[in-house]
């Protein structure tokens, strides 16, 4: 049951707090959210960022309010992880910071993949066109280092490589660094 708990927690968590990073990822970059998709997520995030950002205002192009639900979502997430485990103050900042990087990668991954798949199977244009408004600050960097082979994009496989590549680094740094903290507790 407890294997349940946890996985029904991180997808919850991440799901949503994905939908905050990403919120605050197209806000400081001037991506509307005004797609299908961006209202999602607007939907979603709306009734949590709302409420904080009159408390806590944009700072030019940093959406602190979104950052702030995200962290505190994953924060609770290890929080509740953090008791069962029986583990110290220290363990629940270090997973809720590992657990903030993972879930970028995973969004990473996520917007790498839908790119992909909607360029071949041509998708909702509103729907294509934000993926790739979305996308195209990470991989414009990557495509003037290495163009195209024919007409094939090598960006968003080099991406999605290199953040599950991080992503699983830290998973067995983290794995390491739990088995250590939490034998000496």
């Amino acid at each position: 049951m407890h294997i349940a708990l946890t996985y029904l927690l991180e997808v919850l968590a991440s799901l949503f707090g994905g939908a905050c990073l990403l919120r605050a990822y197209t806000n400081y970059h001037g991506i509307p959210l005004q797609s299908p998709l961006g209202r999602v997520i607007a939907s979603l995030t709306d009734w949590a960022v709302l409420p904080l950002r009159r408390m806590l205002p944009k700072m030019g192009r940093l959406d602190l309010a979104s950052l702030l639900v995200a962290f505190a979502v994953k924060a609770i997430q290890f929080g509740i992880q953090n008791v069962w485990l029986g583990g110290g103050l220290w363990v629940w900042l270090e997973m809720t910071a590992v657990g903030l990087v993972q879930l970028i990668c995973t969004l990473i991954t996520v917007v790498m993949i839908a790119l992909v798949l909607m360029s071949w199977l041509r998708g909702d244009p509103d729907v294509y066109d934000w993926l790739q408004r979305v996308g195209a600050p990470l991989l414009r960097p990557v495509q003037r280092l290495i163009p195209p082979l024919g007409n094939v994009d090598l960006s968003p496989l080099i991406w999605t490589l290199g953040a599950q590549m991080f992503s699983r680094s830290l998973d067995h740094w983290q794995d390491q660094w739990l088995q250590r903290t939490l034998l000496v507790v």
